[in-house]
């Protein structure tokens, strides 16, 4: 029991069955970790991991096979909702990226997920990840902010298989984005999205209802927001106070309270939901409303733009059919 105690950012379940998490630990230096055994992963690597709506003509993305990758840790924006806010950038050399993709590439790879937080931070770093990707023939995506943005880059990323962005757009409605620390606009986000459309890349969107604060009016900005920018595709949750966000650490600044058994109540996103799984109770919504808005919101995405979360896309004579 000692040695559990003691070990650093070890997290595990006690006797009553309520989550137990030590105190972080130093954080590794990833330039001495050793390359990832993607050799000994259980079974080939998946498709239908990047969005396949069309943008790209030469491979079924449904059917590549698609894997993820890390080329940096951190992000240093201070989000409310992110338990990975304010950490330190931590990066993989040029040698280490390169040498994990050509493995990639070797069993077969030919999608690649970069899940860096902030893809684009440093364009001369991205503009790199990016040569080293085409140069092994690798369609692949990413995740930034609509505040790192440059049409040149974002030509310049497409043009070397970069098929898709993820923006962490949020919420349509500038209060909701004030309260959650986001420091974008939803003007900022739709111009975002755009300049990633005009460089011919999927421009996918991550939506989020729920936050504290989160009221009918804000929802209905939301719907506006939506309709008016038409992201390529788009991610659609419910918030939930992570272990280590701000509302996690500090829910009375928000109104709220956590249950007891609030990380055991957890559900993925896609999953539709009932009022018994919402783990926050709102002073600004009902559970009701809020549910009620997720299903709206969800069917105005499936019927304005039709590619939510992460779902597989079958062609048959030119018409995209979800599976």
């Amino acid at each position: 029991m000692k040695a559990k105690t003691q070990t650093p950012n070890l997290c595990w379940f006690n006797e009553l069955g309520f989550l137990q998490q030590n105190a972080p630990g130093p954080l590794p230096d990833v330039l001495t970790l050793p390359m990832p055994a993607f050799d000994l992963w259980p079974s080939k690597f998946y498709g239908g991991g990047l969005t396949a709506n069309g943008y790209d003509k030469t491979m079924n993305l449904n059917e590549a096979m698609t894997a993820s990758i890390f080329t940096a840790r951190g992000c240093p924006y201070g989000c409310r909702f992110c338990a990975d806010a304010r950490t330190k950038i931590r990066e993989e050399s040029a040698k280490q990226i390169e040498m994990e993709i050509k493995e990639l590439a070797l069993l077969g790879v030919s999608c690649i997920r970069v899940q860096d937080d902030v893809l684009t931070i440093k364009e001369d770093r991205c503009k790199l990840l990016a040569d080293i990707l085409d140069n092994y023939g690798m369609k692949w995506r990413g995740n930034t902010r609509v505040n790192l943005t440059n049409p040149d880059m974002f030509h310049y990323m497409a043009a070397r298989g970069c098929i898709e962005l993820g923006f962490g757009v949020e919420h349509g409605s500038a209060k909701m984005l004030k309260l959650m620390a986001k420091g974008t606009t939803p003007e900022k986000n739709t111009e975002g999205i755009k300049m990633c459309q005009d460089a011919g890349m999927v421009a996918k969107a991550f939506l989020m209802l729920g936050f504290p604060g989160e009221t009918l009016e804000t929802v209905e900005e939301m719907k506006g927001w939506v309709l008016d920018t038409k992201p390529s595709a788009a991610a659609w949750c419910l918030f939930q106070p992570f272990p280590g966000s701000d509302v996690w650490n500090h829910p009375e600044n928000y109104g709220v309270k956590l249950p007891e058994n609030a990380f055991d109540r957890f559900w993925q996103q896609g999953l539709e939901g009932t009022e018994d799984e919402l783990i926050l109770d709102l002073p600004t919504i009902s559970k009701q409303d809020l549910l009620k808005a997720r299903r709206e919101v969800g069917e105005l995405i499936d019927k304005e733009i039709g590619y939510r979360d992460r779902r597989r896309v079958d062609h048959y004579h030119g018409e995209a059919l979800m599976a």
